[in-house]
């Protein structure tokens, strides 16, 4: 007689260690909203670059755009949008390029 085997064996969690938790240390909120990202040496803020804003937490944003950004990079963002005038600066976290030929961006606050 033949008995079916797992390819890969299931780890049974023990009552003394923590459940997997996301890397994400703050709650993140969709939020869609019209910003300008711009460096230190753009003389005005609105010369800088316009960017959509897809979602903000504590610790940071995504925002889509048409432009190429590297990470590691810099910027300030400038958001206003209703209630909420801000500018933060933000350095590019993660980049990606989507199909439709828009790239998406993660960022961090960083200390002024």
């Amino acid at each position: 007689m033949m008995t079916k085997t797992r390819s890969k064996k299931r780890r049974k969690q023990s009552k003394f260690e923590k459940p997997q938790q996301e890397a994400r240390a703050t709650e993140r909120v969709k939020f869609i909203a019209a910003a300008t990202l711009y460096t230190e040496l753009t003389p005005h803020p609105g010369d800088g670059h316009k960017v959509w804003v897809t979602n903000i937490s504590l610790g940071g944003v995504a925002f889509k755009t048409s432009r190429v950004y590297e990470v590691g990079r810099t910027y300030h963002l400038r958001l206003d949008a209703g209630p909420i005038d801000m500018s933060a600066p933000i350095r590019i976290v993660w980049f990606r390029r989507k199909a439709d030929g828009i790239f998406e961006a993660g960022t961090e606050f960083v200390p002024d």
